[in-house]
C-alpha cells in the first residue's frame, strides 16, 4: 500500500488535469485510502490533485461527480484525482474525455488470486465458456473518448507482466504494452509523453461524429498508453444520475 501510494503521488505531479484511479473493490480501495490517509500519502496527493471518491450506495454519486469536474475546470488548480472501483458506476458509464481523464491508474485486477482453491472451478468453467476480458478493460477505456483524446493508461498489478493477462487487454493497446524494470523510467516517458501531446494535441471541442482508434502506450506493472475513440453524446451530469439512479453496485469477492 506505501508504494502504490507514493506511486499515485508522484503520477498526480506529471499526469495533468484529471488522474483517474481504479480499484478492484470496495473494500480494497477503503483499506488503501484509509492506510494513505493514516501515513501521510494522502495528503501529498490532495496537495497537488484534491481527491475525489466513489461512494457506495445511491445518492452522492452525482455530488461527488460533479465536485470532481468542477476542480478540474478550475483553471486555478492542478486539476483533481478520482478514486473509483472497476465495474462501478463510474467505469461502466462515464466519460473522462480530455482534461477530465488524461491519466487512468489500473491498481489491480478484480478477481481473487490466480491458485486460491475457491476459485479454480469457476476460472475452469469460464476458461471453457468464453474468453472472457478483464474487468478492467471498461476502466481503461473511460481515458480515450474521441479522436483528439489523448492520456495515459498505468497498470499497477504485478499480474500484467504475465502475457495472458495482456492478452485480455483491448487490442488497440496490445501491441504498445511495455514492461518497465524502474519506476524511475516511467516517470521519464510520461513526462515526456504529455509534453509533446500537449503541443500536439490542444483540447479539442466535443463533436459528435464518431472517429476510428489509435493508440500509443507504455505499460508494466505500470503501463502509459495514449489513443483515439469515439465520443460519448450524453451530458455528464445527466449520465451521473442515471448511474446513480439504476445501476447497482459492484459485488464484493471475498480475499484473504
Amino acid at each position: 500500500m506505501s508504494s502504490l501510494g507514493r506511486t499515485v503521488a508522484n503520477l498526480s505531479r506529471v499526469v495533468p488535469h484529471g488522474l483517474l484511479v481504479f480499484f478492484p473493490s470496495f473494500s480494497v480501495m477503503e483499506r488503501t485510502l484509509d492506510f494513505w490517509r493514516a501515513n501521510g500519502h494522502a495528503d501529498r496527493i490532495e496537495t497537488v490533485k484534491p481527491m475525489f471518491v466513489e461512494p457506495r450506495g445511491k445518492g452522492t454519486f452525482n455530488e461527488v461527480m460533479d465536485g470532481y469536474y468542477n476542480k478540474v475546470s478550475d483553471p486555478s488548480s492542478k486539476g483533481g484525482s478520482f478514486f473509483a472501483v472497476c465495474r462501478g458506476k463510474a467505469s461502466e458509464g462515464l466519460d473522462f474525455a480530455d482534461t477530465f481523464g488524461r491519466g487512468v491508474v489500473i491498481t489491480g485486477l478484480p478477481f481473487p488470486p490466480r491458485m486460491d482453491p475457491r476459485v479454480v472451478l469457476k476460472m475452469q468453467f469460464l476458461d471453457e465458456m468464453c474468453r472472457k476480458k478483464a474487468p478492467g478493460v471498461k476502466a481503461i477505456g473511460r481515458v480515450i473518448r474521441h479522436k483528439d483524446d489523448y492520456g495515459a493508461i498505468l497498470l499497477c498489478d504485478q499480474r500484467f507482466k504475465s502475457s495472458n493477462a495482456r492478452a485480455q487487454l483491448p487490442s488497440w493497446v496490445r501491441p504498445y504494452v511495455r514492461v518497465y524494470s524502474s519506476f524511475g523510467n516511467v516517470i521519464r516517458d510520461l513526462s515526456q509523453f504529455f509534453r509533446v501531446a500537449q503541443k500536439l494535441r490542444p483540447v479539442a471541442e466535443k463533436k459528435g461524429a464518431a472517429g476510428s482508434c489509435e493508440a500509443v502506450c507504455l505499460s508494466a506493472p505500470l503501463s502509459s498508453c495514449s489513443t483515439s475513440c469515439s465520443p460519448s453524446q450524453r451530458s455528464i451530469p445527466q449520465k451521473a444520475k442515471v448511474l446513480d439512479a439504476h445501476l447497482p453496485q459492484p459485488e464484493e469477492e471475498e480475499t484473504e
